[in-house]
C-alpha cells in the first residue's frame, strides 16, 4: 500500500500520541503498584487480626454483634 501523506498535527494528535512522557507513565505505574501493595498488606493484616475491612468484609465480632445489641428493631431482625 502506498504511503499516504498525513499532516504532522494529525499524526501527533492520533491517540494522544506524545501526550504522556515515558518517565511520567513509569512514575505513575510505580505509584499505583505501591498503593496496591499497601492495600493488600493492610487487608492481610486485618484478616489475621479479625478486623472488619473497609470494603465490608466481615471480621470477628463485626456488625452482627452490634446489630443484635441495637435498639432498632429493623436492624435486630436483619441480624437474625
Amino acid at each position: 500500500m502506498a504511503e499516504r501523506y498525513i499532516p504532522e498535527h494529525r499524526r501527533t494528535q492520533f491517540k494522544a500520541r506524545n501526550q504522556f512522557r515515558p518517565d511520567e507513565l513509569r512514575r505513575r505505574r510505580e505509584e499505583q503498584q505501591v498503593e496496591i501493595r499497601k492495600q493488600k498488606r493492610e487487608e492481610n493484616l486485618a484478616k489475621r487480626r479479625g478486623i472488619q475491612t473497609r470494603d465490608g468484609g466481615i471480621g470477628v465480632g463485626g456488625g452482627m454483634a452490634a446489630a443484635t445489641e441495637s435498639d432498632d428493631e429493623a436492624t435486630a431482625i436483619e441480624s437474625e
